[in-house]
């Protein structure tokens, strides 16, 4: 993802992962987290970790002049990636 300012620009989707699975696409861009504005990247990581454990945030997104609103399932980061331990 990366700044888009307003909003987040989604560059990949991971497959099978929560984006994917909640039907987000490559080129959506997300304004809000639980109805709270989006400015920039660290703003939406902020607003996504303040919600707590893993679990659902409400997504505000744009695709192309759509605007949608897409509930994502969050999940523990360290229990999603696979790390190879080097």
């Amino acid at each position: 993802m990366v700044d888009q300012n307003p909003g987040v620009l989604v560059t990949r989707v991971a497959t099978d992962g929560p984006a994917q699975n909640a039907g987000l696409v490559q080129g959506d861009v997300i304004d809000e987290v639980d109805t709270t504005p989006v400015e920039n990247l660290p703003q939406f990581y902020r607003q996504l970790w303040s919600r707590g454990d893993a679990g659902v945030s409400a997504l505000s997104i744009r695709r192309d002049t759509q605007v949608l609103s897409v509930n994502v399932r969050s999940a523990d980061r360290y229990g999603w990636y696979r790390f190879s331990g080097t």
